[in-house]
C-alpha cells in the first residue's frame, strides 16, 4: 500500500496527520539528475511522501548562484517550483560562489518556528545530510514524528536512525521523460503538475 519506506514503521499513516515537507534542494538535485531516467518531478515526490494525508505546506530551500554576468543558474527552475505550490526560500552563495551560507540553518529554524507553532504532526525531511540529526533528534523530543525521504546513496547513517520512517527517492518513479512538462520545465512551458491546497 506504502512501498516507498525501506523499514517497517510502528506509526502508521493516518489521514488526519498535519504534514509539512522541507526540500534541501541541492542535496536533492545533486543526486537526482540522469539524462538516461529523465527529468525528477518535485511535484509528483511531495504528493506521493504526503500519501493522502494533510498536506500543510512544502517548503523548498535553495542558495542563490549567480554566474559572472550576475545571472542566477537556478531562477527558473525555482520559479516554476513557486508555480507549483511550493514555497521557495533562498539564501545568497558566499562571495566567491562555491558554497551556500545559511540554507542548512534556515531550513532547520522555519522546520523548529513551525513545530514550536504546533502547525504539523509530521516533518518530512527531504535530505540525506547527516547534519539534520540534532534537528531530527529536537523535532522527537517535541512529540514531532520525522519522515526522512533521501536517495539512497547519499542518505547518512545517522539521519537513517533517527528517522521513524524512510522514503527511498530511488524506489519511487518520480522520473518524467526530458520533454514532459513536470517539475523541471522544460523552456517557454509552465508547469501543469501542482501540488493540493494546503489545509486551513
Amino acid at each position: 500500500m506504502f512501498p516507498y519506506y525501506d523499514t517497517m514503521c510502528i506509526y502508521g499513516f493516518n489521514g488526519s496527520d498535519r504534514v509539512m515537507v522541507f526540500i534541501d534542494f541541492r542535496n536533492v538535485t545533486a543526486n537526482s539528475f540522469d539524462p538516461r531516467t529523465g527529468r525528477f518531478d518535485y511535484s509528483l515526490m511531495t504528493h506521493r511522501l504526503v500519501a493522502g494525508r494533510r498536506l500543510v505546506r512544502a517548503f523548498v530551500f535553495d542558495g542563490e548562484y549567480g554566474d559572472s554576468d550576475g545571472c542566477d543558474r537556478g531562477r527558473r527552475i525555482r520559479d516554476c517550483l513557486e508555480y507549483n505550490g511550493f514555497t521557495v526560500r533562498t539564501r545568497p552563495y558566499d562571495a566567491h560562489g562555491e558554497r551556500q551560507k545559511g540554507v542548512d540553518v534556515d531550513l532547520a529554524c522555519t522546520v523548529m518556528f513551525h513545530a514550536a507553532a504546533g502547525d504539523f504532526d509530521v516533518a518530512v525531511l527531504v535530505t540525506g545530510d547527516g547534519d539534520f540529526v540534532p534537528l531530527a533528534e529536537h523535532l522527537k523530543l517535541m512529540g514531532r514524528r520525522v519522515e526522512v525521504a533521501s536517495f539512497e546513496g547519499s542518505l547518512s547513517k545517522g539521519l537513517r536512525r533517527c528517522a521513524d520512517r524512510v522514503h527511498i527517492l530511488d524506489d519511487m518513479g518520480l522520473y518524467r521523460p526530458l520533454d514532459a512538462v513536470v517539475g523541471g520545465c522544460p523552456p517557454g512551458e509552465v508547469c501543469r503538475t501542482r501540488l493540493p491546497e494546503p489545509i486551513v
